[in-house]
């Protein structure tokens, strides 16, 4: 069998010529069955390779279902479709409600953007991160349990350098369906933004975030295809693969390092039985296998 990282060359190489699309799946196993830690660590190693460069993003979905649509054209309760005017609106209601959470007047626009991003609000902008460790994380989990009833993806994009906003970018708010970004700032491609905000959770977790001109299709479809690839996390290898990650730091409370991340992270533990040990604990489970 060709080795795991001749064939992540190979993809790699490809993708940098443009004979690589979002078909290309980085060759793994979509069997059903017992599933080891070589297997789990397998994967780890595929996205990790990945990471020798600094040009390559991750995010992670925890089902093949989840496309890459901006939440802000996501299906709403009543059906309603994506507005310009709304999206206007949201931005508008950060830049001036918002204020009252005492965020930084020396944010742009767009980085007032990402931090909506960031907290959940509805944006045409995606979360990536640097680490592909992090993304399998998001691939792996659907708050503190594993989704282990879903395949999930981890997408990987080779970026390049003048895909990241560096100066200052003003939005257009006003009440019209006048276009809300500058015409000249995708040039038919996505753009990424390094957030000028830093909190634990965006160090932690590497982050950082797309943004794309059209906000009523998958990233996919903005995207130069030949720069995208996705990696398929089985279902069956997902709850071996979490506690291959709770072994190496990748928790719950590493992503989210608060209080709030910490119950989840013992809400994982208690239900997956790791690392709930005590001397009691210990003897009368004992007691209970030789009643058995």
């Amino acid at each position: 069998m060709q080795d795991v990282r001749e064939k992540e060359a190979t993809l790699m190489a490809k993708g940098a010529t443009g004979n690589a699309s979002i078909d290309a799946i980085f060759d793994v196993p979509e069997r059903r069955g017992s599933v080891n830690k070589r297997e789990a660590a397998a994967l780890v190693t595929r996205l990790k390779f990945a990471q020798s460069s600094s040009n390559y993003l991750f995010r992670g979905v925890s089902r093949t279902t989840d496309d890459l649509v901006p939440s802000i054209s996501r299906t709403r309760y009543d059906d309603r479709p994506y507005s310009l005017l709304a999206e206007k609106v949201v931005l508008s209601l950060v830049k001036n409600e918002g204020l009252a959470f005492r965020i930084s007047e020396t944010l742009s626009d767009i980085d007032l953007l990402a931090l909506a991003q960031h907290f959940g609000a509805p944006t045409r902008l995606l979360d990536w991160t640097k680490n592909p460790l992090v993304a399998l994380y998001f691939a792996t989990f659907s708050g503190k349990f594993v989704d282990d009833q879903h395949d999930g993806i981890v997408y990987v994009y080779k970026a390049e350098t003048d895909d990241f906003i560096r100066t200052k970018v003003e939005l257009n708010t006003s009440d019209n369906q006048a276009p809300m970004f500058p015409q000249d700032l995708f040039n038919s491609k996505v753009r990424f933004i390094s957030p000028r905000f830093v909190d634990a959770r965006i160090r932690n977790q590497k982050g950082l975030f797309s943004v794309q001109e059209n906000a009523e299709v998958s990233f996919v479809a903005n995207c130069r295809r030949e720069h995208i690839w996705k990696l398929i996390v089985p279902r069956d290898v997902k709850v071996t693969l979490a506690r291959y990650l709770h072994g190496i730091g990748i928790t719950h409370d590493f992503i989210m390092p608060d209080f709030a991340g910490f119950c989840l992270a013992l809400g994982y533990r208690f239900h997956y039985n790791v690392a709930i040990r005590s001397s009691a604990l210990d003897a009368a489970e004992a007691e209970s296998l030789d009643d058995d």
